[in-house]
C-alpha cells in the first residue's frame, strides 16, 4: 500500500510504501499508535531525521516527494504534525490518533 504523507502542513511530503497489505491492517496499526511516537518523528531530538527516522520508526519505504507528486498514485493520505491533528485517510474514513486519557478515537466516514 502507498500512502502520501504530508508533514507539518506542507513542510515536507513523502510517499510511504507501507509494510501492510490491507487497509484494515494499516488502520489497526494507526489506531494503536502512541501520540508520543508522532511527536518523536515530526520533532526529533536525535540526529536521525526525515526518511531514515520514518523508515526506522514506521517500517516500509519512505521517499521524499514534491507537492506536485501528492496527486499521484496512492491508496491513502496521512497528515503528520502534532498528535492532536495528525490523521490517516483511507477507505473513505479519517482516523485520528487516540489521545491518552481519552476514550475518543475520532473516525469520520
Amino acid at each position: 500500500m502507498k500512502i502520501i504523507v504530508e508533514e507539518e502542513f506542507g513542510y515536507k511530503y513523502y510517499m510511504w510504501t507501507t509494510p501492510f497489505s490491507t487497509a484494515e491492517d494499516l488502520i489497526e496499526w494507526w489506531n494503536a499508535l502512541k501520540p508520543s511516537t508522532i511527536t518523536s518523528v515530526v520533532f526529533p531530538a536525535a540526529r536521525e531525521t526525515g526518511t531514515d527516522l520514518y523508515q526506522n520508526t514506521f517500517g516500509g519505504r519512505w521517499l521524499p516527494c514534491e507537492v506536485d507528486d501528492i496527486h499521484g498514485p496512492g491508496d491513502g493520505y496521512m497528515h503528520m504534525h502534532t498528535p492532536e491533528d495528525s490523521y490517516l485517510e483511507i477507505g473513505g474514513g479519517r482516523y485520528f490518533v487516540k489521545m491518552e486519557n481519552s476514550d475518543e478515537h475520532s473516525t469520520v466516514s
